[in-house]
């Protein structure tokens, strides 16, 4: 497998925002942006220390990963590298790219010794699948209650 992994650049932002939606209704998300709004949060966090990455196969952009690298949340002084999106689209899903890019991420972009920490949303059994697979365990269940106005 030709896959290549390509820091983002501010070219690949709205490709980036078109990807982040595909992924939000491949998830069954509760509220899709738009892509213009995607595009201008992704502008955002990539400011504030997130890092994305593109994964090419063949010269073709295939998904990404946007992540960043931070102190770990119980062992600071320990590194946590800690996934907000990976997406691999559809048409290449199956394969074994997925898998295999995220393995050359790790080589090239995970430093030793920390731990990726990511979350799966319960609308998502298939990522969940996905992740088990590559060796990730639950630690936990993230429990959401929404307050309506005026009650």
């Amino acid at each position: 497998m030709n896959i290549l992994l390509r820091p983002a650049t501010p070219d690949d932002y709205d490709l980036l925002a078109t990807m982040n939606r595909e992924l939000m209704m491949d998830e069954g998300s509760r509220d899709v942006m738009s892509v213009p709004d995607l595009a201008e949060r992704m502008r955002r966090w990539l400011k504030q220390g997130w890092s994305a990455l593109l994964v090419l196969m063949n010269k073709v952009v295939i998904g990404y990963i946007l992540y960043q690298q931070r102190p770990d949340s119980t062992h600071t002084d320990q590194l946590e590298v800690y996934v907000r999106h990976y997406f691999i689209r559809s048409v290449f899903r199956g394969k074994g790219l997925g898998a295999a890019a995220f393995e050359r991420i790790q080589t090239e972009y995970v430093p030793a010794g920390a731990t990726i920490v990511l979350d799966v949303l319960a609308t998502n059994p298939g990522a969940r699948r996905f992740w088990e697979k590559m060796g990730f365990q639950v630690q936990a269940d993230n429990l959401r209650l929404e307050k309506r106005m005026g009650s």
